[in-house]
């Protein structure tokens, strides 16, 4: 007996009990039983076993007592009497036995300060034949503590174990079902279920079998759990109309499966019904805790019947039903209506000198001290502008703009300007993880500071992403994450200032730069078209002789897009002086300034030259090879456009090249440079319009023979009646005609 291995009984006391392992699931160092695997046997020599269903293991004793229920000594003497190990001596006294009975190394050892439970058979679940003939017993057995109280698990759930008895023909039980196998429970009413097209719901223990006859339900379930169902048994449910009810957990659920999977071709119908997705389920719970909790038979019926829809399913994503979105009120921030959404990211893209850093001061400006901007209402925040190009140059133009709107040196305008390179600043990046969780905490320190923070500008994209291939959409998703984190953790707009192309087409660098955007405002010098094609345009002036900028919302995700507003910039003069004495200067936005009647040309030019034949092929590409607008597009009133490579096309065939046909390389560049121009200057004027991103443009449907500027006003046509005697008009009056 001292010498016995009993890590090497685990494989053979395991087989006896639970019978052959599942081939599938098992392995060279580990048997598996089960459908699911849930009992395990591992062969590393240890001798150990485990139940994941119940949390049980330990060693071959442990197994012994777990499946027979009784205690150390009972477990030795169960192993001798099947012949695992050799009988002790029998001259021992039951007490000497006890003490000289080994205690196998590898069970634990039991802490004296836990009280041990003791099984208690609590109810009995007796299974027929299908004429009603006894076949077993189920016996439920529940752990009760030395107080009476009932031994609970960590999840509260009450403790309990099944053990399955058979007659032995003297009076007396056998306790295994070795040689006749499991069946399942009512099976004689199960069957007339069937007989009477009834439907017959299939649960995971007997109790909740009960609870649903309760109820008037024919149910059923087979004995020792999920691991036992067999075909053998599906065929029991021939020609049935079988709901399967899962308890909620994993191991229901897969049970539930594994036993829907095996009726397919043999019920006459199968699904599985679970009642978690109907109510606040707890953990394990099952049909019968369902009922205890306010579930009733009509419920039940109804669920069946597919009249009651389960909850909603707890959504991790933001679903919303059709309802919920009718009845839910439209509400959506705007940080300037219709124009910047609030908490979102906004590129302002420019080109080189076109203004970009004093558009977005006096848009932030307007946001700190919550006035109207070019003509739309303003949410009024703090603003924290990152001027990692160019902070000297920032804080002139902040005090010009103070001097130029009246403000008080001494006002608190909730405007904070960071230039990151000075007084021992510790620089800025968007290409390091580490500074951006440190500028996010800056801001949000900020924040509280002022109580809000509605505009974050970072000035400019290129300063803050040195190193950075700009044209590679990897790394600029990169960057764009960085951005939306800032925007995430401190619930402002970001405004990313950038640069147009060198050919001021589109916005510089990979399309992944404005194509995860919801805004994006393209800036340029407002352009006049060439009288003919040897001049070159010329900028627009106002009324004032300076030059007119155009600012134009050209991707509006959740509005009207195509949005423009002119601006010209103005000087102002500081009242502080430099080393020398001259008073430092800067610029500030301003409304251009209008032209009198007497100095503007009373007709706009008409198109010529090289302007006036792109606007004729984009007029006849869009009547031959037009299409609709996609949806996305925000284009005004516009519902047609065209492919660009086939406008590209039409201006081909239109253009007299000046390098040799045989020369397509010069050619190519000489109609892209031609483009360039042509094109720039159509939308700058209003005629034309592009999406880069979609390849598309159209016409915006203004004429080339535009009308006479201003002009004396015309007289008012004369009234009808006019001239006509009193008598006269009287007369039509009456006959009820109108004058």
């Amino acid at each position: 007996m001292a010498d016995t291995d009993f890590a090497a009984l685990i494989e053979p006391v395991a087989r006896h009990f639970w019978g052959e392992p599942n081939a599938k699931l098992s392995s060279t160092t580990e048997l598996r039983w089960g459908g699911q695997g849930s009992r395990s046997v591992e062969l590393n020599g240890e001798g150990f076993w485990k139940d994941f269903e119940t949390g049980e293991g330990g060693g071959v004793i442990k197994l012994v007592k777990h499946e027979r229920k009784c205690d150390d000594r009972a477990a030795i003497e169960w192993l001798e009497g099947q012949n695992f190990i050799a009988k002790r001596d029998s001259s021992h006294s039951g007490t000497q036995q006890r003490q000289e009975a080994p205690k196998p190394s590898n069970e634990p050892p039991q802490q004296e300060s836990q009280p041990q439970a003791t099984p208690k058979a609590v109810k009995g679940y007796r299974y027929t034949d299908r004429d009603g003939n006894a076949f077993y017993e189920v016996i439920r057995y529940q752990f009760v503590l030395p107080d009476g109280t009932v031994e609970r698990g960590k999840d509260g759930n009450l403790k309990k174990t099944f053990r399955q008895r058979r007659p032995d023909g003297r009076g007396g039980y056998i306790w295994n079902l070795d040689g006749i196998g499991h069946t399942i429970y009512r099976h004689p009413q199960v069957e007339q279920a069937i007989e009477r097209k009834d439907l017959v719901v299939l649960v995971e223990g007997e109790k909740d079998v009960e609870t649903l006859e309760a109820l008037g339900f024919v149910a059923t379930t087979n004995s020792g759990g999920a691991q036992h169902w067999t075909d053998d048994m599906a065929k029991h449910l021939a020609g049935a109309d079988v709901v399967v009810i899962p308890d909620n957990d994993d191991a229901g659920r897969a049970g539930a499966e594994k036993k829907a999977e095996s009726l397919k071709e043999i019920a006459n119908s199968v699904r599985i019904l679970d009642l978690s997705r109907y109510w606040d389920a707890p953990p394990k719970s099952d049909v019968t805790d369902w009922i205890a909790a306010g579930g009733t038979m009509e419920e039940l019926t109804g669920i069946l019947a597919g009249t009651i829809r389960p909850r909603p399913p707890r959504s991790t994503f933001g679903a919303q039903t059709s309802g919920d979105l009718a009845r839910k009120p439209v509400v959506y921030d705007w940080l300037v209506k219709h124009l910047i959404e609030r908490n979102g990211i906004m590129i302002l893209a420019g080109e080189s000198m076109a203004g970009k850093s004093f558009l977005i001061m006096d848009m932030g400006m307007k946001v700190a001290r919550g006035l109207d901007y070019a003509g739309h209402k303003v949410r009024q925040g703090a603003v924290i502008h990152m001027a990692v190009e160019d902070g000297k140059g920032t804080e002139l133009r902040f005090k010009g703009c103070l001097k130029s709107q009246g403000i008080s040196p001494d006002a608190d305008v909730p405007y904070v300007v960071m230039d990151p390179f000075a007084n021992g600043g510790l620089g800025f990046t968007l290409m390091d993880d580490a500074v951006v969780d440190r500028f996010i905490a800056e801001c949000l320190e900020w924040k509280a500071y002022y109580g809000s923070l509605e505009l974050i500008i970072i000035d400019t994209l290129s300063m803050a992403t040195e190193g950075m291939d700009e044209n590679s959409s990897g790394e600029a998703s990169k960057v764009l994450g960085r951005i939306n984190r800032i925007r995430e953790r401190t619930g402002a707009t970001v405004a990313v200032v950038h640069h147009m192309n060198a050919g001021g087409t589109k916005v510089r660098g990979s399309t992944a730069i404005v194509a995860n955007v919801p805004n994006v405002i393209e800036l340029r010098q407002q352009m006049l078209p060439a009288p003919n094609k040897r001049d070159d345009p010329k900028p627009a002036l106002d009324g004032n002789g300076q030059q007119i900028r155009r600012a134009r919302l050209a991707k509006n995700k959740n509005g009207v897009g195509n949005k423009s507003w002119a601006f010209v910039l103005e000087q102002v003069t500081l009242d502080e002086r430099d080393e020398d004495g001259e008073p430092f200067t800067t610029m500030v936005c301003a409304r251009p300034a209008k032209h009198s009647q007497h100095d503007q040309p009373e007709q706009e030019a008409r198109l010529q030259g090289g302007n006036k034949l792109v606007f004729d092929a984009l007029t006849a590409a869009m009547v031959d090879l037009g299409q609709d607008m996609p949806a996305d597009v925000k284009a005004g009133s516009v519902t047609r456009c065209v492919a660009q490579i086939a406008f590209v096309g039409e201006v081909r065939k239109r253009m007299s090249f000046k390098a040799p046909e045989e020369e397509q390389e010069a050619r190519q560049k000489e109609l892209a440079d031609f483009l360039s121009r042509t094109t720039m200057a159509l939308m700058n004027a209003g005629y034309m319009g592009r999406d880069n991103d979609k390849r598309i443009v159209w016409a915006t449907g203004k004429s080339d023979r535009p009308r006479p500027r201003y002009s004396e006003p015309e007289r008012p046509p004369e009234q009808p009646g006019a001239g006509i005697a009193d008598e006269v008009k009287q007369e039509i009056m009456d006959s009820g005609v109108p004058f």
